[in-house]
């Protein structure tokens, strides 16, 4: 589920967020980290700042060696803008764990394509 849906069911101790900042700082994620970590819930962070807020309130931290907007030391320059690296590199972290657990769950694109939104 991602949390801006309608349909997002109720979520207790047993559901696990997993959040993705740079920063480890954008208001609306801290937030919503706040709200889980009171509620008990299971938080996971990707960040390229493991020792930010969220990442504080997080069981588990995967540290993305890119630039953030809290700055960045000399062995992480990219010349790309601002947070750029950081997203990129996530979209291919997340992308890799699809590819993990399609092997897990022994699906491929026609399994998955079965259960595609049709209303696009």
């Amino acid at each position: 589920y991602f949390l801006e849906d309608s349909s997002v069911p109720a979520t207790n101790s047993e559901d696990l967020l997993i959040l993705g900042t740079g920063s480890g700082s954008t208001p609306s994620v801290k937030v919503i980290a706040e709200v889980a970590f009171k509620n008990k819930l299971n938080i996971h962070t990707i960040t390229a700042t493991p020792s930010s807020i969220v990442a504080s309130m997080s069981s588990k931290i995967i540290y993305l060696n890119t630039p953030s907007k809290e700055g960045f030391s000399n062995q992480d320059v990219s010349i790309q803008p601002m947070t750029t690296l950081f997203e990129q590199t996530l979209g291919i972290f997340l992308d890799s764990i699809v590819l993990e657990l399609m092997n897990a769950l022994e699906e491929n694109d026609s399994t998955m394509k079965e259960r595609h939104n049709v209303l696009e």
